[in-house]
């Protein structure tokens, strides 16, 4: 009787239709936990967790019920970020997690960084302008330091990556015609492009954030599905900076990141009012850095910079100006000095650590002294306008 009872109750079981569980999401919010967990353990690198002066924050925390909160929706999860340490590069030397494997560009100069789940994508060119400087040409450097030169060039474009994704993104017009284009940078070919109607101004730049792109018009956006091929535009994003999944809005006195799927704003600072900044997200859309533009001088040593762990709320405020830092692949603040030390803050916990990798050459930030043999790039950084 007991095995004829089992028997009909694991066929009743079969029948259920029990969604999977959001892996990805599950190991991510994981990691997270991880990352504080561990910098509670170790301790603060940096004790300051204060908001810069003049700024007023509101944000949202996270809780069970938010929009974003797991749930057995059977949608497919999104792919972890593969964490690449701190990416920059010194004249033509890219450096890979905190300069432990370094590579060669075969060029004169670096334009930029870009993160993507097959390696870091450098642009490079004749110059290290960003507009009107030339072709662009790209490689990619994989995490084992190996250069793979790409058969892409472009000129006048934008574009835009997403960390766990093998692809680049940008718009030309060809002939006229604007055309999106999808590129893998681990096969060196196009995948995918697709029609835009006629832009209402020219189409500026773009973010890739899972199988979206998001193309500033004008004053409107565009969301383009590139797998599905459809355009629609956006009822209420006015900015195209999106990473996962949240967007930054508001510039001026008033910025602030929002949830792109529900617009719930999940970042505020109110700025002095004759203060304008905005937030710069991270590649994954976990955290942000507030930028206050015209915050004094570049050689201002009490200069200070605010970022914010999206989800919680929590502020971390470091030394030194916002052009000082930018983002590792998942969500970490990161510089490298003058002289040559590189300090990387789990925003989420305050915990900076410094290390002082083997340099050839140091590095120097400021425009205005720099020469090609020690241009500091750092990833994320795009030197787009």
């Amino acid at each position: 009787m007991t095995e004829r009872l089992t028997a009909l109750l694991t066929a009743e079981a079969d029948l259920l239709d029990v969604p999977s569980a959001p892996t990805a999401t599950v190991l991510a919010r994981g990691r997270r936990l991880h990352r504080r967990r561990r910098g509670l353990q170790v301790g603060t690198g940096l004790a300051a967790l204060a908001i810069v002066a003049g700024v007023g924050l509101a944000a949202t925390s996270g809780s069970d019920d938010r929009d974003d909160a797991l749930d057995p929706s059977g949608t497919p999860p999104a792919a972890l970020t593969p964490d690449s340490g701190t990416v920059f590069t010194i004249g033509t030397t890219v450096h890979v997690g905190g300069g432990a494997i370094t590579a060669e560009i075969d060029d004169k100069a670096v334009k930029s960084l870009y993160y993507t789940s097959a390696g870091v994508l450098v642009r490079h060119g004749n110059n290290s302008f960003s507009d009107g400087g030339g072709p662009q040409r790209f490689s990619l450097v994989s995490p084992d330091g190996a250069v793979t030169p790409l058969d892409l060039v472009t000129e006048g474009v934008v574009h835009a990556t997403d960390p766990t994704q093998p692809y680049v993104v940008y718009v030309d017009r060809p002939q006229g015609a604007a055309v999106l284009h999808v590129r893998d940078v681990t096969t060196d070919s196009e995948v995918a492009t697709v029609e835009l109607p006629e832009a209402t101004d020219d189409y500026s730049s773009s973010a890739l954030d899972g199988d979206t792109v998001y193309v500033r018009n004008g004053g409107s956006v565009l969301v383009i599905d590139w797998r599905q091929a459809t355009v629609e535009v956006s009822p209420a994003l006015t900015s195209e900076s999106v990473a996962g999944g949240h967007a930054i809005e508001g510039y001026g006195q008033s910025p602030t990141v929002v949830d792109v799927a529900t617009g719930r704003t999940l970042l505020s600072a109110d700025l002095d009012a004759d203060a304008y900044g905005y937030f710069r997200l991270s590649p994954d859309g976990s955290s942000a850095l507030l930028v206050v533009e015209d915050d004094g001088p570049l050689d201002d040593e009490e200069a200070q910079t605010t970022a914010y762990d999206v989800e919680t709320g929590t502020t971390l405020t470091v030394p030194g100006a916002s052009y000082d830092y930018d983002w590792t692949s998942v969500g970490d603040l990161f510089r490298v000095t003058d002289e040559g030390v590189v300090t990387t803050c789990v925003v989420s916990t305050g915990e900076c650590t410094d290390s002082t990798p083997e340099l050839d050459t140091l590095p120097d930030a400021n425009y205005l002294t720099r020469t090609v043999e020690d241009d500091l790039v750092l990833g994320g950084v795009t030197r787009e306008s």
